[in-house]
């Protein structure tokens, strides 16, 4: 990219640069097996031999609450067996029924997370780390500041959340709302085209 910026800089008036992908993470208190095993000894009252029987009611319950969510928002929910196109799917479905803001839709799909497991041994039952495999939800929507974004969710404890923000989707509202014009365009097509004054090409 650079090398071509300083074979076209005489036509060029500047450029922009940023983030392609942005991720948030979150999680709650209760995200390492200490905090865990207080949560369901003191909040819940409950033994760590209940572990496993809470942890499937609570993602049925997550699961519900979804259905029931997308439902009532009058979006589509669609279990993937994989979810290499999931983001093409979601911008399709965006286009098809003409969403302009908040919820686009929801996918469910069985992905490995971390998570936990209750561990045998001396003494007492203890709760470790351990990697397994759950459903996972990816709520999709156009947000007014940041544009088509997503964010993931296991449904299986901790429930740890991450939410993806699309940088050129957020440059590209920036600009607008600065009444710049700007042409958008694919990678591919970033390479050979001449930038005409008073436009700017930002890479998508």
């Amino acid at each position: 990219m650079d090398r071509f910026i300083v074979h076209h800089r005489d036509r060029i008036l500047g450029t922009l640069a940023c983030f392609e992908r942005v991720i948030f993470k979150g999680h709650l208190p209760m995200s390492h097996p200490t905090g865990l095993e207080t949560f369901f000894s003191s909040w819940l009252g409950l033994k760590l031999k209940k572990f496993k029987e809470v942890a499937f009611h609570l993602a049925g319950r997550l699961k519900e609450h979804v259905q029931a969510v997308t439902q009532q928002a009058g979006r589509p929910y669609q279990y993937l067996d994989r979810l290499a196109c999931e983001e093409d799917f979601g911008r399709q479905i965006a286009a098809r029924d003409g969403v302009a803001r908040g919820l686009i839709c929801v996918f469910g799909a069985v992905e490995p997370v971390q998570a936990f497991r209750l561990a045998y041994g001396d003494g007492r039952p203890r709760l470790c780390s351990d990697w397994r495999k759950c459903l996972v939800h990816y709520f999709y929507l156009l947000d007014p500041e940041f544009g088509f974004m997503h964010v993931r969710r296991p449904t299986w404890v901790p429930f740890t959340m991450q939410v993806h923000v699309n940088g050129h989707d957020w440059l590209a509202r920036r600009l607008s709302r600065l009444r710049l014009v700007f042409t958008r365009a694919c990678c591919e097509q970033m390479i050979g085209p001449a930038f005409r004054s008073g436009t700017i090409s930002a890479n998508c």
